[in-house]
Order: structure tokens, then C-alpha cells, then sequence
């Protein structure tokens, strides 16, 4: 399946029909935002996609909102930027929120976020009622509980959960993107800094995609205070990196990501010439 980004897609296909794709990052590198975009760009282009979106860990409205910022180009946390008078920014924000209902309404998008669903309600709902789905996101696995309610404590569980999602994919023919977290790491992350249980993810896995804010100190950010300085503005170097890949190749690529609106974009000539400028004017 496409995720929109040319360069990346006519080298690798990092998301397959009836393959679990594991997406990880650490803490604030940007795992659900480009789940956002990517899901974004489906939308838009491919007209028969259908997508669920399963948010144990983040309310639908929360994510709804990220969808606006990203497509409008507007947030709360970039507006000392645009210069737009409050019609305009009132205007790009009601289309964007309309777009999104549209989608929602014509059921090219579906989003669940129950924060006490498990594995074997996801697994009914994929078999049962939404085959057609395309396209799977679960986001993300350290807020998923077990079939009896509780939280992931036991390798065996894991395990369990892994093999019922590809068992998801498979039957349903549809590409399963579970998001999950690293723990921290001293420069580029590898496969092996998977949390939890790094050898059972990376070889239950078909896919395994990480994702590196280059400059990210390993740890939680401090959101608000980010997005209140003028460096915010500055596109931020992210790598994503595919380091197993069953049906293809693996490698590396370059992005570049805009926290306050969510954009991820790919590293071209024209961006770099962009920053520069951006940074000459601050």
C-alpha cells in the first residue's frame, strides 16, 4: 500500500495486504503524526480506501483535531506565524473539519478509542463487521489490555496478541500498522530497543519501521513550552528507517516534520532551501 510520499514509496512498500507492520519511536518522535499523515494522504488520493483507526491510547476528538492541523495548516501553536486575519483561519479550519466529517460520514474512516478495548474485541470487530477495511492502525500496543482486562505484563500474552493481529491482517487482507515504543538509546535505534520484549516483536513482526527524530533527546517533551518558542516553526530532521521487511528491501529516508501542525514531508532540495530561509528570518 502507498503512504503518499513518492520517494519512499517507489523504493519500498513499508505497509503490505495481509501483513503486520510494526511502526516504533520513541516518546514524542512523531509515531502518530505520521500515522496521521500517511492516513491523510490515503484519503485524499486513493478513493476506494477504507480505514480504521484504533485509539485505545487518545480520544477521537484529540485525534480529529491533529487531522485539522495537519490539513489546514493551522494550530493554536503556529498562528504567530501565519499571516492570516481571523476569517481566513476560520475558513481553512471549517473546511478541513469538514473534509474530515466527510470521510467519517462516507465511512472511508473509522475510529475506535476505547481505552478498555483488547486484542480479541479488535480481532471481532476486523473479522466480523469491518472486512473491508484496507488499511489497519492500532495505536498503540502499550495501551491495549489483555482479553480479561488487564495491562501487558507477561511475554506469553504478548505473544498471544502479535500472532491474533497478523492473524487479523491475513484473513482480513487488510495492512495492520501497530504503533509501540522504544526505550531509550544512545544514537540510532535498532530493532533490539523494541519495548516490550524486543526478540518476540522483531520476529513476530513482518514488518519493522523506526522512527528517529535526530535531534530528540531520548524522554518526554515538554509540549507547550516547544511550541512557544520561535524554533517550533523550523521543519525538525526525522529518519525513518525499515529494518525488516519480509516481501522487500529495508533502508533508510529522510523526512522532515513540523510538530505544531504534524506535517511530515520528505527531505527535498526545495524543503532545505525552505529552512534556510526560515532560519535567515529569525
Amino acid at each position: 500500500m502507498l503512504t503518499g510520499y513518492e520517494n519512499l514509496d517507489q523504493k519500498i512498500e513499508i505497509f503490505s495486504r495481509g501483513q503486520l507492520s510494526l511502526l516504533a519511536g520513541l516518546p514524542g518522535a512523531g509515531k502518530t503524526a505520521l500515522a496521521i499523515n500517511i492516513v491523510h494522504n490515503q484519503l485524499e488520493v486513493e478513493k476506494e480506501t477504507r480505514i480504521l483507526y484504533v485509539t485505545p491510547g487518545m480520544p477521537a476528538q484529540r485525534l480529529a483535531e491533529r487531522f485539522i492541523f495537519l490539513d489546514s495548516g493551522i494550530s493554536p501553536y503556529n498562528l504567530n506565524f501565519l499571516n492570516l486575519d481571523e476569517k481566513e483561519i476560520q475558513k481553512a479550519i471549517s473546511s478541513s473539519a469538514s473534509k474530515f466529517q466527510h470521510f467519517i460520514n462516507e465511512k472511508k474512516l473509522k475510529i475506535i478509542d476505547d481505552n478498555l478495548l483488547t486484542i480479541a474485541d479488535i480481532s471481532s470487530l476486523c473479522l466480523d463487521h469491518f472486512t473491508e477495511f484496507d488499511l489497519i492502525f492500532i495505536d498503540y500496543l502499550q495501551a491495549l489490555k489483555s482479553s480479561h482486562g488487564e495491562e501487558y505484563a507477561s511475554r506469553n500474552l504478548i505473544e498471544i496478541q502479535l500472532r491474533e493481529l497478523k492473524k487479523i491482517a491475513r484473513k482480513s487482507e487488510a495492512a495492520v500498522v501497530l504503533i509501540s515504543q522504544l526505550k531509550s538509546y544512545a544514537g540510532r535505534p535498532t530493532a533490539a530497543d523494541l519495548l516490550p520484549f524486543s526478540r518476540l516483536l522483531r520476529d513476530e513482526a513482518d514488518k519493522i519501521i523506526l522512527l528517529h527524530r535526530i535531534d530528540n533527546p531520548a524522554g518526554e517533551r515538554d509540549w507547550e513550552n516547544e511550541f512557544n518558542v520561535n524554533f517550533n516553526k523550523i521543519p525538525e530532521p526525522v529518519e525513518l528507517f525499515v529494518a525488516k521487511n519480509i516481501s522487500g528491501c529495508t533502508g533508510s529516508f529522510d523526512f522532515f516534520w513540523e510538530p505544531a501542525t504534524l506535517a511530515f514531508q520528505e527531505r527535498t532540495p526545495e524543503i532545505e532551501q525552505y529552512i534556510r530561509r526560515l532560519l535567515r528570518e529569525i
